[in-house]
Formats: structure tokens, sequence, C-alpha cells
């Protein structure tokens, strides 16, 4: 199978094991309101199509983490990440999941955008579920695993943050960025404020 077609199944199978996941990342990654981090100029329906009408090519890099298959393709964007250790402790961040899937984000508001430097690729994330949507790690071991699509995002990954919700407090609380890295939170997503 090319990278393009695994794809290619990972979009349909996504669409059926995960209901919504697709169309939540469209919407955080296409121009709009509801835009986080890094971003594309497209509507929804413009990034799926170029998403589904890219060539992919295997991609490798040392934040992809071990489970997971890494692809790029020339799909130009938008960074939309800041390291928070890059910012002022005293500065505020919020704790959002833009992905309404219970992993907490830190959100950066900003009108003056930094990083927004444009990039000339996409990366796209495939990784195993079971036939419930969880992931291998906590599946029943006699379920079958699935390759779904878990992000995709102009330029290179950055290794996710592990931070448990119930530890940094519900979504919408204001943070200092000291506050955040304490936490274990590395990078704000840039939000327009």
């Amino acid at each position: 199978m090319t990278p393009t077609e695994r794809v290619h199944l990972a979009f349909a199978t996504t669409r059926q094991i995960l209901p919504g996941h697709l169309e939540r990342c469209l919407t955080q990654r296409a121009a709009g309101p509801r835009a986080a981090g890094s971003t594309y100029i497209l509507s929804t329906e413009a990034l799926e199509r170029a998403l589904l009408g890219a060539t992919w090519e295997t991609y490798e890099h040392p934040a992809i983490e071990e489970d997971c298959a890494g692809f790029t393709a020339p799909i130009a964007g938008r960074l939309g990440v800041v390291a928070l250790a890059s910012l002022p402790p005293w500065e505020l961040v919020t704790l959002d999941d833009p992905k309404g899937e219970g992993e907490t984000d830190v959100l950066l508001r900003r009108r003056n955008i930094p990083g927004r430097d444009r990039v000339d690729f996409t990366v796209i994330l495939l990784g195993p579920v079971d036939d419930t949507g969880a992931s291998p790690h906590g599946a029943e071991p006699r379920l079958r695993l699935h390759e779904v699509v878990y992000t995709f995002h102009p330029g290179a990954p950055i290794v996710p943050a592990r931070v448990c919700p119930t530890v940094c407090g519900p979504d919408g609380r204001t943070i200092r960025v000291d506050q955040a890295l304490r936490f274990g939170f590395t990078h704000a997503k840039i939000v327009a404020g």
C-alpha cells in the first residue's frame, strides 16, 4: 500500500470508528473562529479536499510517537505554536480542549501573533485504536486494532504534552505561563485574540 492509499484508508476508518473526530480536526485547523494552533487559510471543505487530493510520503521525526506513523505532503499553512518557556512567566494563557476529546491544550490569545511563519508542508499522524475507538494502551487485547488519523497540521510535529485535565482544572480557566509549565505543558497554540 502506498503512503497516499494508507492515508485515504485511515480517513475512511476514522470516519467509521471515531465519528466527528475528523470534523473537529478540520475545524481546528481551517480558517475560522475556532482555528487554533498551526492553521490553513482554507475552509474546512477545501482543507479536506487538499488532504485527500495530496500525494503523501513517509515522514520521520523524533517527536512522532513510537506507535504512530507520519506522512507529509506539500500543503502550505502557517505555524501557530510557541514554546511556553519563551514567554514571560506572568503572561496569561487559557486551558481548552479545542477538539472536545479530553485533551487539554494551552491557548495563547494574541492580536500580533508571533511564530506565524509560513511553511510549505503538512504532516499527518496516523495511529492505532481498537474497535471501540480506544488507544491501544487501554485496548482490550482481544479487540482488533485499526489505523486512524490522529491529527494533521502545517509544519513539523512537537512532542505532545500529556497532562491530565483533572490536574489543571476546567476548560476556559486562565492561568499564568509559569503555572502551565509546572503542570507539564511545553507549548501554547496561538489563537487570534
